[in-house]
């Protein structure tokens, strides 16, 4: 009889290598908790581009698309991590719940442990979908969800779960490249913002910093879009034209592509409605950026956002700036409404009375921008601090003790 295999891997699954940050990010975050736990050369992801993901988060990676390379390291494989964002949901297509639910189904069926991290159910309209992430939930050992809405839905199916929060709220900041943080300087005015580049250290240099962006005459906002069948072009003239309105002349605009193919096209749209009235932006090359925590350094910076893209809203919050958010899915209202940022809502229909109430909240957020930076701050902590509780799961279900 041969000996029996050991098992020390670690397998993360998830919407990777595709260039959205939002996922890249999650991914970042729990890659940095189960390094405490497992060596990295025990950690492999299952990647759209695993040359990418290995030399961004020094981890042994495969792709996602070749079975073989799954079944080849189940035997040896002590968990298997279902990773956080919307995987289950069929928006376009059942595909997402039965590619997501076979893989798990073939963890278990090896024999690896299955741990569901921080993920956000639905929608899920199909009768497939919703049979398939049923049975694919009954069969994990731990579940952590993110939302409430997605905790009552297993509860009415009969399946447990720790309800928790998104791992970004974790995430810590890396150091901007110098091509960035140069840029920044130019955009702010070396003079009036130069020590807000510097790392944060101390409470007292926080608030140094803190007083010197109040006093500052720039407004740097950064703005995310992207691709949305609720976003119409009549919402994005009223989008540009009140931010017109009502940011001072003096502001500095940022464009933000956090997922190129679907944002890029969006804000290229806006941009040239910006030009219309006579003002400029500034893109940022995402090529610059290698990691989603040197992009959590650069929302830090911003003063204010007006995001679309729920990780740019995290990302924001969790560092305190005031957001103004077009909501275009529940998962975006859900954070929001938590945090009590103002929202311009995508899923009404474009009218004049909503050109009027968009403008209405837009001047308000912008005048009121320190109160709704408090109610960031003061909620951001409670966040992260619920998100630690996916760590907590993940270190009992690999139980620590044996961990290398």
């Amino acid at each position: 009889m041969s000996p029996k295999q050991e098992r020390d891997l670690v397998i993360i699954s998830g919407y990777y290598g595709f260039g959205n940050l939002g996922d890249e990010a999650i991914l970042e975050e729990i890659i940095d908790e189960v390094k405490q736990l497992i060596a990295p050369e025990k950690i492999y992801v299952l990647s759209n581009n695993p040359q990418n993901t290995s030399r961004s988060f020094g981890v042994k990676s495969v792709s996602r698309w070749k079975l073989k390379a799954l079944t080849d390291l189940l035997p040896s494989t002590k968990l298997f991590i279902s990773g956080g964002g919307g995987l289950f949901q069929d928006v376009s297509s059942a595909k997402p719940p039965i590619f997501y639910g076979f893989q798990i189904a073939m963890a278990r069926l090896m024999g690896a442990k299955v741990m569901i991290f921080a993920q956000g159910l639905g929608p899920l309209r199909s009768f497939a979908s919703n049979g398939v992430t049923r049975g694919a939930f009954a069969i994990a050992n731990a579940i952590t969800v993110r939302d409430q809405d997605s905790h009552s839905l297993l509860n009415s199916w009969g399946i447990s779960s720790d309800l928790t929060a998104d791992p970004v709220w974790k995430l810590q900041q890396s150091t901007l490249p110098a091509t960035i943080a140069d840029q920044f300087k130019v955009l702010s005015g070396a003079n009036t913002r130069e020590k807000s580049f510097l790392p944060y250290g101390s409470e007292e240099k926080r608030a140094t910093v803190e007083n010197e962006l109040k006093e500052a005459p720039t407004l740097l906002v950064g703005l995310s879009l992207r691709e949305s069948k609720n976003f119409s072009e009549e919402q994005m003239e009223t989008l540009a034209y009140c931010l017109h309105k009502h940011l001072p002349d003096t502001a500095q605009l940022l464009l933000l592509p956090l997922q190129k193919e679907q944002d890029l096209p969006e804000l290229e749209r806006f941009d040239k409605l910006w030009q219309k009235h006579g003002r400029k932006a500034t893109f940022v090359n995402p090529v610059h950026l290698s990691r989603p925590s040197e992009w959590l350094s650069l929302f830090s910076r911003l003063d204010l956002l007006v995001g679309m893209r729920l990780h740019a809203v995290i990302m924001s919050l969790k560092s305190k700036v005031p957001v103004i958010g077009l909501a275009y899915d529940q998962k975006v209202s859900y954070v929001l409404s938590q945090f009590e940022q103002p929202i311009l809502n995508l899923q009404q229909e474009a009218s004049d009375n909503q050109r009027s109430s968009w403008e209405d909240i837009i001047e308000t957020a912008i005048a009121d921008r320190s109160t709704l930076a408090r109610h960031a701050s003061e909620k951001a902590e409670a966040a992260k601090n619920l998100s630690g509780q996916n760590f907590a799961v993940l270190s009992r279900i690999l139980d620590m003790q044996s961990a290398p």
